[in-house]
């Protein structure tokens, strides 16, 4: 399939309201088949949260949920980081996320009602060590008016920083960092995103397994569904959505 056909098929699928993609029995099974991979596929980390998210999200009546601390483990320097992979090889990332999807859900408003997800990251010198590790940290916001803000403002961005990169060395400076647009995500996705860009896929033999492996496949694409394609629609000429515009995704684009 050639880039025009696959454009061309995604901008012809249908726009509904995702009510089937937002189904909470069916958003329950992906969660559970998420679980039966980490488990398949051995990856190291504190995953138990998941059991807790499913519990709460069994007596509700739509999705939602909010979590923190879900870890992965990965026994490796990360290339390019500062100290040395040399000296710091061993990566903790906590993941905290919270989501609250529309109850109902309204055609072409925004799924997403309450949305927060932070990254917060350590490197160590090994799992057992006992020095201070040091911290990096990343989140993806949701800015509700972009147009009033005094700084360029996506309607949902990633920015690096966060409350642990106040203790800074001394001698360095770490100025407020510009706001990257990028579509939000729910557990499904963070777990892709922290998978593509954190594992080394020739170090970690399973991650090309996993990209093919039809489960992961299957609640890979019912997550893009629900969040983002509506996301990537806002720069069709026939785009009609309230939320997802060009200029409020990426305001630079219309400045």
């Amino acid at each position: 399939m050639n880039i025009i056909t696959f454009f061309k098929n995604f901008f012809n699928k249908s726009n509904n309201l995702g009510v089937d993609n937002w189904n909470l029995r069916n958003y329950i099974k992906d969660l559970r088949t998420l679980q039966d991979i980490i488990i398949k596929y051995e990856i190291n980390g504190k995953f138990d949260i998941l059991e807790d998210v499913i519990n709460d999200l069994d007596s509700k009546s739509f999705v939602d949920y909010n979590f923190s601390n879900l870890e992965f483990w990965i026994n490796s320097g990360f290339r390019g980081s500062l100290p040395s992979t040399d000296t710091f090889n061993y990566i903790i990332i906590k993941c905290d996320n919270q989501i609250a999807v529309l109850n109902p859900l309204e055609k072409n408003q925004d799924s997403i009602h309450i949305y927060n997800l932070d990254l917060k990251i350590e490197l160590k010198k090994s799992r057992t060590s006992t020095d201070p590790p040091k911290y990096s940290s990343w989140h993806l916001d949701k800015e509700k008016k972009p147009e009033i803000c005094r700084l360029t403002h996506p309607y949902y961005h990633f920015q690096f920083g966060g409350k642990k990169l106040e203790y800074i060395e001394d001698g360095m400076g770490l100025l407020s960092s510009p706001r990257i647009p990028h579509p939000p995500m729910d557990i499904i996705l963070l777990f892709h995103f922290v998978i593509n860009n954190f594992y080394d896929n020739v170090k970690f033999s399973f991650v090309k397994q996993l990209m093919q492996d039809a489960d992961y496949i299957r609640i890979l694409g019912n997550s893009k569904k629900r969040i983002w394609d509506d996301y990537f629609k806002s720069f069709r000429y026939d785009n009609e959505h309230t939320h997802y515009t060009a200029d409020r995704i990426f305001p630079l684009y219309s400045i």
